[in-house]
């Protein structure tokens, strides 16, 4: 029996990591494995409800972000009591250094790093970080080759997928029709979205500004999906742009596949990425997505795809009003077909896993 450790330095929060964990653990057998899993940050408890239906172990340690030296002590104790053979350190920066060492002092013989991201708000202390962290993980996964450029340089590394179970994002007719009218959308009508945590990373205030400045002649509504830390900053913008009725704050949500069938355009302006689960969610859906440049091209699954600028709101304002005939319904199911066929050659959880199996030498 593997006893193995898994930290997501950024938190058991709704988004992408935690999403992969989730994907990736669900095929561990657990007759061979003992699994714990750090929480710290944050914690959602639909998450966690699915780790714990895994038969994986919840270790809930100090807030990392607002008490490092805490969390850094509570873990030494925690790898004190137990042995672990394998640990899987996920986060977006070098400051994994921290879990690294500590790992490495307590002779766990696996010591993953993974990179999510392809930049952090903190450079200065990655770069401080990066040349040590090198020295204590003696596997590295990245989830786009951006990624592993960014915490790993010119080192070796592995790109594990953000697999997910596509199949369930493929259009429906009958679930846009559906969802819709559950959500008071009329037929005439057009729907933006805006998919993530509510923070600057995400950049959804660049996404509230765009929508005040296109000229629609549709009536058209925004819908924020996710929460984080920049709800009240957002609403204030939403407020001030004066279509508050427009926009559609609708928290974090377990039905975003759903979801998905039911909006007509995807935005993503975020200031950087990693390999963004959502936006290849959103592409599986064949909706219409308009995205940050600052996202890596691994991620277009779909030639409709438009990567834009965020220095230049009107170029986007411009592209979306020229591509609104190809926002009509007529066109996902193709673009859905288009993301399932590149999906199933390339992000293939059967095909993925077993990078993953032989690393955890399960």
């Amino acid at each position: 029996m593997k006893k193995i450790l898994i930290i997501n330095t950024a938190g058991l929060g709704v988004g992408g990591v935690t999403t992969h964990m989730e994907n990736y653990l669900s095929k561990i057998d657990y007759s061979k494995a003992e699994i714990d899993i750090v929480s710290t940050i944050c914690e959602d408890k639909y998450a966690i409800g699915i780790f714990e239906g895994f038969g994986c172990n919840i270790i809930r340690l100090p807030n990392r972000m607002k008490n490092p030296i805490a969390y850094f002590m509570a873990l030494a104790n925690t790898l004190k009591r137990s042995h672990y053979n394998v640990a899987h350190v996920h986060g977006s920066s070098c400051t994994i250094l921290l879990e690294l060492y500590l790992l490495k002092k307590y002779d766990v013989e696996v010591r993953i790093a993974h990179s999510h991201n392809t930049t952090c708000s903190f450079k200065l202390i990655h770069y401080c970080c990066k040349p040590f962290m090198h020295y204590y993980y003696n596997k590295a996964f990245a989830c786009s080759m951006q990624a592993g450029k960014w915490m790993f340089g010119k080192r070796l590394f592995e790109i594990l997928h953000n697999v997910f179970d596509y199949h369930k994002y493929a259009y429906s007719e009958e679930t846009r029709i559906n969802k819709r009218k559950e959500l008071n959308i009329k037929d005439d009508e057009l729907a933006f979205c805006v998919i993530g945590n509510l923070t600057k990373q995400k950049n959804q205030q660049f996404a509230l500004s765009l929508f005040s400045l296109l000229d629609i002649k549709k009536k058209s509504q925004l819908f924020i999906i996710g929460s984080g830390p920049m709800l009240s900053d957002l609403k204030a913008i939403a407020k001030e742009i004066h279509r508050c009725e427009d926009v559609i704050f609708m928290g974090a949500r377990n039905d975003v596949q759903e979801l998905l069938q039911a909006f007509d355009i995807y935005l993503m302006p975020s200031k950087w990425e990693g390999l963004p689960m959502a936006l290849m969610e959103a592409q599986a859906s064949g909706i219409l997505c308009f995205v940050s440049d600052k996202i890596t091209q691994e991620a277009k699954i779909c030639n409709d795809i438009q990567f834009l600028s965020l220095n230049s709101m009107k170029i986007w304002a411009k592209e979306i009003k020229l591509s609104l005939k190809k926002a009509q319904p007529i066109y996902r199911k193709e673009r859905s077909l288009e993301a399932e066929a590149l999906l199933k050659e390339n992000y293939e959880i059967n095909i993925e896993f077993p990078k993953l199996r032989q690393s955890y030498k399960l």
